[in-house]
């Protein structure tokens, strides 16, 4: 600014005049994006960079002061435009976003004033590239079932952002296989076609394509599917089915399954050719070690005496690598769950087995001695390993249907499947309360029966000292049972389930009790088949008698309430016959059915009481 005086008479007139080269205004410049397809050629316009300065009288000029990588762009200095210098950096691939920092200048020759702005290039991609196949060799064994794995057609795409579809072009006529579009996951369709003695070798052409909306490329190559040939092991499968044993006729399926116990698609089926539980498939040819055995029919109950009511399934897993029998029983069903889970945690089969045996005989306070496979073992054969097994086999069966023997099975299976401990209090009880009034005397007596009844040679294992070993040692508590206690208000008690004898005196009568002990909710009936029992007048305590004397004679001593029921009794067959047999059926909660019943012996004995 200046200042100019100027006389005018006695007067000083001062005049302020603006300077014209002060530069007072910094150029405006913002930042700005720019897009550009990859692969540019060089000299291809970018943008233009917008840049003003209030300071009219002053030309602007242009300058890349930052990020210009390898030179990749080129600014005129005195335009603004911006061009591509390299178009080599130019690749989506490699760089999809190019940050300048752009100087602006007014250039005023005294006082120069600049100002920057982030200039940003954004690559636009193009579809340069096709899809490259890799290596398209596999190999599958013959006789595989369909949905086999394969392998995956793999394959690559340079261009960033591409979705790659698949399709067999050719070669696939027989619809031998299946092919994944999405995924490229290759699997056999029709697995007849599959067999070595016939085909060896697959040739089959795929094709890749990416997905640009414009300009979709397509790749081709040709893959090939070798089929191994896979000798067939034939070994005879045979063994027993045992709860107790199964009857005739009860039906067998074998499946074949992988080292990941999968069903390989072979199956055989036999049925068990008497009523030992036996059966046998003979010359069976297996690719696999590991085979899935399936048992169903009526079996022999060894707590009622009688043929089950319904029928039973029955499972085991085997390796018959490592066993040369193929008995199948409760725990080889028991295992199942525990070994699988137990190989899902990458244990191999052996061991899982093993271990899966283990934790199924602690649930019962049992410990395997001869470490026999749960296929090896036989209830109808000497040793301790068989002894625990028909031991499992009483305690399991209890008083149960076969359907309510089933879901024991299933819940029990399902409970010791991952720690292979029985957590749950409520089936613990269930299985304590099936067998504390088991006659083991009687259990055996019935299951030696059975096997002379079916000609079979026979050595029943000492199982008793392991259910007695399960009832003292269990942590288990029983509750809301009948309890049919050893002595009763007025002497022995014959309700015992261990009381098989007793006496009649001639002169004088010897008293028994029938003593129960009723829980909150439960009833109790006892049915006296087969000779007079005569009770004693004002003894009955919480009970009520009938009797019948034809067409058979029985008595029945039904409970009527809660706590102690009891009844004085005596017995005697008849005047001619003094001695013989009374049968006694247990009867709970009005079921039609009795849960137990035992043959008791009368002695008579003409001496008075002492």
């Amino acid at each position: 600014m200046k200042t100019i005086a100027l006389v005018v008479g006695i007067f000083f007139l001062f005049l302020f005049i603006p300077s014209c080269d002060r530069n007072s205004d910094l150029p405006e410049v913002t930042d700005q994006v720019f897009y550009i397809a990859e692969n540019s050629e060089k000299g291809d316009f970018v943008g233009h960079v917008n840049a003003t300065d209030l300071d009219d009288q002053h030309l602007l000029s242009y300058e890349i002061v930052g990020g210009n990588a390898d030179n990749a762009f080129t600014l005129e200095s005195t335009t603004g435009n911006l061009f591509v210098n390299n178009p080599e950096v130019l690749d989506y691939e490699k760089i999809k976003r190019i940050n300048l920092q752009v100087e602006v200048s007014d250039n005023h020759p005294n006082d120069p004033l600049e100002s920057t702005a982030n200039i940003s290039v954004v690559l636009e991609n193009l579809n340069e590239f096709a899809p490259v196949i890799e290596e398209l060799s596999f190999s599958v064994k013959e006789r595989c079932r369909a949905g086999t794995v394969i392998g995956n057609i793999v394959a690559t795409d340079t261009d960033s952002g591409q979705v790659l579809s698949y399709r067999i072009e050719s070669g696939n006529e027989n619809q031998a296989l299946q092919l994944d579009s999405v995924t490229g996951l290759l699997a056999v369709n029709d697995s007849t076609w599959f067999n070595y003695s016939m085909n060896q070798k697959m040739v089959f052409m795929v094709s890749v394509c990416d997905n640009d909306p414009v300009n979709p490329f397509r790749s081709y190559a040709m893959a090939t599917i070798d089929v191994e040939d896979i000798p067939l092991l034939t070994i005879d499968i045979a063994g027993y089915v045992q709860k107790g044993p199964f009857i005739s006729g009860a039906s067998i399926t074998i499946s074949e399954l992988n080292s990941d116990l999968e069903p390989t698609g072979r199956m055989f089926s036999t049925q068990i050719e008497n009523n030992s539980g036996r059966f046998i498939l003979p010359d069976v040819e297996l690719e696999s070690r590991f085979i899935y055995l399936k048992a169903e029919g009526f079996y022999f109950n060894e707590r009622t005496g009688d043929l089950s009511e319904a029928q039973l399934i029955l499972n085991s897993l085997v390796d018959i690598a490592d066993s040369e029998s193929f008995n199948v029983n409760v725990l080889t069903h028991l295992e199942m769950d525990r070994i699988t889970f137990l190989m899902s945690e990458g244990m191999d089969f052996k061991m899982a087995k093993e271990q899966a045996r283990n934790d199924i005989l602690g649930v019962f306070n049992f410990e395997s001695i001869e470490q026999h496979t749960s296929e090896q073992m036989d209830i109808a054969s000497e040793g301790d390993d068989n002894a625990m097994l028909l031991a499992l086999s009483v305690i399991l069966q209890g008083y149960r249907t076969t359907g309510e023997f089933s879901e024991l099975l299933s819940l029990l299976s399902q409970d010791i499947r991952e720690d292979g401990i029985l957590d749950s209090e409520s089936i613990g009880a269930d299985l304590i309360n099936g067998v504390n009034t088991a006659n083991l005397n009687t259990i055996r007596q019935f299951t030696e029966q059975r096997y002379s009844g079916i000609g079979m040679e026979y050595e029943i294992p000492e199982f008793e000292k392991y259910v007695k070993q399960f009832i003292s040692q269990t942590t288990f508590v029983a509750t809301n049972q009948l309890l049919f206690p050893k002595y009763g208000t007025y002497g022995d008690n014959v309700l015992h389930p261990e009381v098989t004898f007793v006496e009649h005196k001639q002169l004088n009568d010897k008293y028994y009790s029938l003593a129960v002990e009723v829980p909150e909710g439960r009833s109790f009936q006892v049915k006296i088949i087969g000779a007079g029992s005569y009770y004693a007048w004002g003894s009955l305590v919480n009970m009520n008698n009938y009797h019948e004397n034809e067409p058979v004679a029985f008595a029945t001593y039904t409970t009527t309430s809660t706590g102690l029921c009891d009844a004085k009794v005596s017995f005697l067959l008849d005047n001619d016959n003094p001695s013989g047999m009374l049968t006694f059926e247990y009867y709970s909660d009005n079921k039609p059915d009795p849960f137990f019943s035992k043959e008791v012996e009368i002695y008579y004995d003409s001496a008075p009481v002492d």
